[in-house]
């Protein structure tokens, strides 16, 4: 751990990078909680992991996306695919600072819905937010995401169609 961190305080903390036509790969937990009109919901609505795949077409700009599964017990399974854009406002050795927008289409069979009968939901939603990342060599970054996400659909996980998303993840770049 120590060294690691040796290693990332001599990488540099000044300058622009350089980043049109690196690719990246990463491992992101996301976790979606409810907006109700008195608040967010503390407790995680929906959890996932995900894997990502990104491509910087200019220096400040990356687009990509993920796909993550997650299985809910013997009631539900869950597919999410989505495709983002990031721009860039602060990009240099050391951090980074970006806005994004994305939208995906969250696939869910349930085993058992409140009925007890079997069902599927295909629903479209796009979200919009911003993070940070911490450069911590040239090729491995950590970064962190909060977004407002709105649902196209009452059919799917709750009739609220509001959430506020937190992603925690790590990104290898090459």
């Amino acid at each position: 751990m120590i060294l690691m961190l040796l290693t990332s305080f001599a990488y540099g903390q000044s300058e622009r990078i350089e980043m049109k036509g690196t690719n990246e790969i990463g491992l992101n937990y996301n976790s979606w909680h409810r907006i109700y009109e008195d608040g967010i919901d503390a407790a995680a609505g929906y959890t996932e992991l995900a894997v990502g795949y990104g491509r910087w077409v200019s220096d400040y700009m990356v687009v990509g996306g993920n796909l993550s599964y997650t299985r809910n017990g013997a009631i539900a399974e869950t597919w999410n695919f989505s495709t983002s854009s990031k721009y860039y406002f602060i990009s240099n050795k050391r951090l980074g600072l970006y806005a994004k927008a994305d939208g995906g289409v969250l696939y869910q069979e349930r085993t058992r819905d409140r009925a007890g009968e079997e069902s599927t939901y295909v629903t479209p939603y796009l979200s919009a937010g911003g993070g940070a990342e911490y450069r911590i060599t040239p090729k491995w970054v950590v970064f962190s995401e909060v977004s407002y996400l709105r649902m196209f659909s009452d059919n799917v996980i709750s009739p609220k169609r509001n959430f506020m998303t937190w992603t925690l993840g790590s990104k290898l770049r090459f």
